[in-house]
This record gives C-alpha cells, sequence and structure tokens, in this order.
C-alpha cells in the first residue's frame, strides 16, 4: 500500500511524500526490493528541486545558478532523446541491474530499471516489446511530441488532483527511430515528464488499456 502512496507520489512529483511512504515500506518489508523506487524517488527529488527558489533563505540562487539548471536539464534531455534513439526498443539492455517482480507480487512480470541518465523503464520480462519509458523535468523543460519526431496528437485532457493540474498529451510518432510508439506529455506547475511506450504496452498495463485511443479501449465491448 505504501509502495502504490509513493509511487502516486512521485507522478505529482511530491518525493518529500513519496519518501515518506517508501521508508514506511522499507521499514515494515525489510526484504523487499525497493532499490528501483528509491532511485525514482532521487531522481525525481533533483529534477524537482533543481529550479527551487526559497526568498527567505539568505543562500538564495541567483540568476546564473538558475540559468545554469536550466541550462543542464536541456542537456539532459537532449542526452535521453539521443541515447533512447539508439536504446529504447531494447529495454532490456538497460544500465543497471533491473528489479524483476515475481509470481504473486501487484506487479509479477514486470520488470523495472533506471538509466544512468535518469530514465526510468518498465518492461515485460518475457516480453520486452511491451515496454515505457519515463522521464521528469523541472518546469522551465518544455516537453512536446515534436522532441521525438513526426507525431499525431491524439488526444489531450486536463486532470486535477486537489488545487493543482496536469495537462496531459496523447501523441502516436512516426518515421525515424520512435516510429510506431506512443508518447504521453504531462506538464504541471512544479514538473514536466514524458513517457515513452510501445503499443504492446497499452495491452499489458491497466492504466493505460483505459485511454480512449488504445486499442485495447477501442476493442472493449
Amino acid at each position: 500500500m505504501n509502495v502504490r502512496a509513493a509511487e502516486r507520489a512521485l507522478g505529482r512529483a511530491q518525493s518529500p511524500l513519496a519518501r515518506s511512504h517508501y521508508e514506511v515500506a522499507r521499514r515494515a518489508c525489510p526484504r523487499a526490493n525497493l532499490r528501483g523506487l528509491a532511485r525514482q524517488i532521487d531522481q525525481v527529488d533533483r529534477a524537482s528541486t533543481a529550479l527551487a527558489r526559497a526568498p527567505k533563505d539568505p543562500n538564495e540562487r541567483s540568476p546564473e545558478e538558475l540559468l545554469r539548471a536550466r541550462v543542464l536539464e536541456s542537456e539532459r534531455l537532449g542526452s535521453i532523446v539521443m541515447w533512447a534513439a539508439r536504446a529504447c526498443k531494447k529495454p532490456s539492455n538497460t544500465t543497471g541491474a533491473p528489479t524483476c517482480h515475481e509470481a504473486g507480487d501487484a506487479d509479477a512480470g514486470w520488470c523495472d530499471a533506471m538509466t544512468q541518465q535518469g530514465l526510468a523503464v518498465r518492461y515485460r520480462e518475457h516480453e520486452p516489446e511491451a515496454f515505457r519509458w519515463t522521464a521528469t523535468f523541472p518546469p522551465s523543460v518544455r516537453l512536446d511530441c515534436s522532441l521525438f519526431g513526426v507525431g499525431v496528437e491524439l488526444e489531450h485532457w486536463t486532470e486535477a488532483s486537489g488545487s493543482s493540474k496536469i495537462e496531459r498529451s496523447h501523441c502516436r510518432l512516426a518515421r525515424g527511430p520512435f516510429d510506431g510508439l506512443e508518447l504521453i506529455v504531462d506538464s504541471g506547475t512544479t514538473f514536466n515528464r514524458f513517457s515513452l511506450f510501445s503499443r504492446e504496452f497499452t495491452q499489458r498495463e491497466h492504466a493505460y488499456k483505459e485511454m480512449p485511443d488504445s486499442p485495447a479501449h477501442r476493442a472493449a465491448p
């Protein structure tokens, strides 16, 4: 339960809340392999705080430091896109040992890993063609479908949780190394995030089956 709560908090870029749930889960289940979740929390924490400003803090970042932070994140985005163009369709070759969930686990059959570029990857252990790549950035780093080549926007909607809103765009990519893949871009007030995934992934992941344009959703009676 706490792992799920941590993942929901990560989706809202609330890394302190995610870390709190993670610590509870770690103490309650000391034998559980939570390294992947810990790395995701660290990555979101770094991305979410890169441009955070505290006006009452005497050590407030200077405009030059903020500009350097923006440049670093933009460079990281560029390197991610170039690296993903070579490796995204082979998720099992990611850097670092993946965590594969065993039978009886709610995520049984799925493997999770984190690359050196800060990309979180999820794929089916025995169906690696079903995969998703996810990365989170500060709000100053603009994300859209054009980053990955020619794309067609399938839908656009707004999700609200309390006072916060997330603008979400769903695209299908064509041509080039990402041909046939789909992309969701989340734009919030505190973070921007992209998820790049295969159509096979939408047929295996419950939340993605419910998207209006997913093949599983269209085939449902």
